[in-house]
């Protein structure tokens, strides 16, 4: 009927109605609402209660006005008929109890709750009480707690009806955190020690869900008496292989953190090995299945699947408990065969969980996870974009923490890994996890090498920022990135993305040409671009430029193109340019930049003077509006500023022309290795070509017949300290006195004779007779043109030099035998 309607339309707008006329709703519309829930049906009553939770949760009215006008109407339906409706009213209470005081909750509540206790009470009476115990206990201290709360909670931890036992262990975690830790030993420890030997398995679990909460990791008296009945709990779990298997796993993690301290080697051996087994449970039953077919739902094998599939997947949540208690060292050894399996796992919720927790993995082994890299590649070569969307919102944590003493290789392999799961996250069509994705790249700016991201990751923020033509689309229809970026390239928040981690990008690089090319193309290809979409575009990642680079390097940058763009022919355009005037007068700097300040007035003039469009010329005149409200930065000595804004803009700079430094003093350092390296080749090549003139010139040199007194070999059994170098001198040198002889001319029988014999001869020349032989050349060639004999007397000059040189570590020998060879040579040149 229609009364109906208005009454489900007056429930509905309840908390509307108190916000604007609450007198008139509590004094009208409560009272009759109070007399009517009665007789309405269920679904009435559900309304009712959800908009009563709504208004204690937002806290529309103040505590006491819940309690006088509310309470009433919540207690008088909790004990409804119909269960469903009782159980909504019920939870209606226990959020009201959040905002009565704790003298009305003393007064009027815990009579009422301590009343729903006691064992005469119907077991749904006794059952809600002990939910609303422990929500009392949270208002309340420690002292009021063990005075009112604990002497019932006692009684319902020994019930009659399992399930009372079982309601009031899972409601225990709320009272334990309102008491001390000899309270909890002293009146807590006792009943769960004694629920875990309960006859029945559901409240044996719950006690040892909530003995997780309870543990006192020093507590070495408490860890001697759970622990064989824990260890026979699990046992019995995996032999089972029921829902208890479920509660073991899930609460494995807590226990072994609460019980680690206390622990021996053989009792953590027992733990880690028993956790490992449960990791692995069921993949052998997939096998069997994927080779027989699929089993029916209603099999056993079936259920049995569920269940070990929900026990991996508690293993994995449960995986950084398992690293704190394991530790970093032993990691490797115990628990990186389980990593893998969980990464490579065939159920994928059980690869999600993991993927959810790797970044507090590599949080908690910090320099040992150097484990961790194939793992994480793995993760991100995964098909299925759930675990992709758990693994990306912290992966740049991940990234930062798992390649820190990579090589070159490994990020490679890495970056290719992103490049995958990249195009898996465009197939799926979720730009948002695109966006986040895009965003965690610009952690590759502190980790890989400014070639590695320029080659691979700058053309592919390029692509995702041009808009594709239908003419490229169509000429390009079998590219399958075509398509992949045909499906995100009107989604502008991925474009803003790939504009900011662009950015970022050009920010840390320090190769000043490849700086300046990606600044042109972004000038070429979108300032200067035929789209008014692509020009439009600039817009937004010039005001992103101007958030990442200093003022200057705007500036210098893209001021210019800006500047063209406020003339543009489209509209919208010129529109979006319109809000950025005011931010780009704030960072002019008088006189520095005078004449952009100019050019900027020049601009805005023209556009008011030939504006035509209204949304443009509306927009235009805020702006001038805001214009005139900023101040012009004097850049003086005296009148320097120091807001946040001017000193993170110092920092900027600073910090880029550190990064222009730092590129120069590579160059420099290369530039000096490279010519270090030149010019020890060059000293190497000159010393071979020195080498391999001597051996010409002594090639060059006659044969000349020696008096056979056996000189040669008595020189070659005598041992010598002159070098190699001092006689190829004076070969040197006796070569050219015989180029320089007017009428010296060399026998055929001279010419054909070895060479061996004659530089044999030239390592035991001494110095002296060199200069006795000089002497005699001289006197011989007296009548010689002057042109040879001075360069002759150069020349011998040079020698005797070097000769001089060497004497100090050669051995000068004046022998007869030495002498009359010289006389001898001398007599057959002439």
């Amino acid at each position: 009927s229609g009364q109906d309607v208005q009454r489900i339309s007056v429930i509905n707008n309840l908390s509307k109605l108190l916000k604007n006329y609450q007198k008139e709703t509590l004094t009208c519309i409560l009272p009759i609402l109070r007399d009517i829930l009665p007789l309405e049906p269920s679904h009435v009553h559900m309304l009712a209660s959800s908009v009563f939770q709504d208004i204690s949760f937002k806290g529309i009215v103040s505590g006491d006005v819940f309690a006088q006008h509310f309470f009433p109407i919540i207690q008088a339906n909790c004990d409804n008929k119909d269960s469903d409706v009782a159980i909504t009213w019920f939870d209606a209470l226990v959020q009201g109890i959040a905002i009565v005081s704790r003298q009305y909750l003393q007064d009027k509540v815990l009579p009422i709750v301590i009343d729903r206790a006691k064992l005469s009470k119907s077991v749904a009476s006794r059952l809600s009480s002990c939910k609303l115990f422990g929500s009392l206990a949270q208002r309340f201290d420690s002292e009021w707690s063990k005075k009112h709360v604990i002497p019932i909670v006692k009684s319902l931890c020994q019930d009659v009806d399992y399930e009372v036992r079982g309601r009031m262990c899972a409601n225990l975690p709320p009272i334990i955190k309102s008491l001390n830790t000899a309270d909890i030993k002293r009146h807590i420890m006792p009943e769960l020690i004694e629920l875990l030997n309960d006859e029945e398995s559901s409240v044996r679990l719950a006690s040892l869900a909530c003995i997780v909460e309870a543990l006192d990791p020093e507590d070495a008296e408490t860890k001697d008496k759970i622990y064989p009945i824990i260890k026979r709990l699990c046992e019995l779990s995996v032999e089972k292989m029921d829902n208890s298997l479920k509660v073991v796993s899930k609460s494995f993690g807590k226990l072994c953190i609460g019980l680690s301290a206390t622990l021996s080697k053989e009792e953590k051996e027992w733990l880690k090995s028993f956790y490992n087994k449960m990791a692995t449970l069921g993949l052998g039953l997939s096998d069997k299945s994927k080779s027989f077919g699929r089993s029916s739902p209603g099999s056993t094998n079936f259920s049995k699947q569920k269940i070990c599939q929900g026990c991996r997947m508690n293993c994995a949540f449960n995986f950084p408990a398992l690293t704190v208690f394991v530790g970093a060292k032993a990691f490797q050894s115990s628990l990186t065969k389980t990593m893998k399996q969980f990464c490579s796992d065939p159920c994928p919720s059980v690869r999600k969980t993991l993927a959810c927790g790797f970044h507090e993995i590599a949080k908690i082994l910090q320099d040992e996870t150097t484990s961790l890299y194939y793992n994480l590649v793995e993760l991100l070569q995964d098909k299925d974009i759930e675990v992709l969307s758990c693994l990306i919102p912290q992966l740049d944590q991940s990234i930062q923490s798992v390649v820190k003493n990579s090589t070159d290789k490994n990020i490679s392999n890495l970056l290719l890994a992103l490049s995958i799961s990249e195009r898996t996250v465009i197939a799926s069509c979720k730009w948002r996890l695109h966006c986040k994705l895009l965003t965690n790249y610009q952690c590759l700016s502190k980790i890989a090498t400014g070639e590695q991201i320029h080659s691979q990751f700058i053309p592919h923020l390029f692509k995702l920022l041009s808009f594709i033509s239908k003419e490229k689309l169509q000429k390009e229809q079998s590219s399958e990135e075509t398509k992949e970026l045909s499906k995100s390239q009107f989604v502008i928040p991925v474009k803003l993305a790939a504009a900011k981690t662009l950015c970022i990008f050009l920010r840390y690089n320090t190769k000043v040409d490849q700086k300046k090319e990606i600044c042109q193309r972004l000038v070429d290809d979108y300032a200067k671009s035929d789209s008014y979409l692509n020009r439009s575009l600039f817009v937004d990642i010039s005001k992103i430029v101007l958030e990442v680079f200093s003022q200057k390097y705007f500036k210098d940058h893209f001021i210019d193109a800006i500047f063209q763009l406020m003339s543009d022919p489209v509209a919208n355009v010129r529109l979006k340019i319109c809000p950025m005037l005011a931010s780009l007068k704030s960072i002019m700097k008088i006189p520095t930049d005078h004449l952009l300040m100019k050019q900027l007035e020049a601009c805005v003039l023209k556009m008011l003077s030939s504006e035509r469009d209204k949304d443009v010329s509306e927009s235009l005149r805020k702006a001038v509006s805001e214009m005139d409200k900023v101040q012009i930065t004097l850049q003086t000595s005296s009148s320097i500023s120091h807001s946040k804004q001017n000193i993170k803009d110092k920092e900027k700079e600073e910090e880029e022309k550190r990064l222009m430094l730092m590129e120069k003093e590579k160059e420099e350092d290369t530039k000096s290795k490279t010519s270090f390296k030149s010019k020890k080749t060059t000293s190497n090549k000159k010393h071979n070509n020195e080498k391999v003139s001597i051996k010409k010139e002594n090639s060059n040199v006659t044969g000349v017949k020696r008096p056979s007194i056996g000189l040669a070999s008595s020189a070659i059994n005598r041992p010598t300290s002159l070098n190699v170098a001092s006689g190829s001198q004076h070969t040197r040198n006796h070569n050219l006195h015989l180029k320089s002889a007017p009428g010296a001319k060399l026998s055929p029988t001279q010419k054909d004779a070895p060479t061996a014999s004659v530089s044999t001869s030239s390592k035991f020349l001494t110095s002296n007779v060199g200069t006795d032989f000089r002497k005699q050349r001289s006197n011989s060639t007296s009548s010689s043109n002057h042109s040879s004999s001075s360069a002759s007397n150069t020349k011998s000059t040079g020698t005797r030099n070097s000769m001089t040189k060497t004497k100090s570590s050669t051995q000068p020998t004046k022998s007869t035998s030495s002498l009359k060879k010289s006389n001898s040579t001398t007599t057959t040149r002439r």
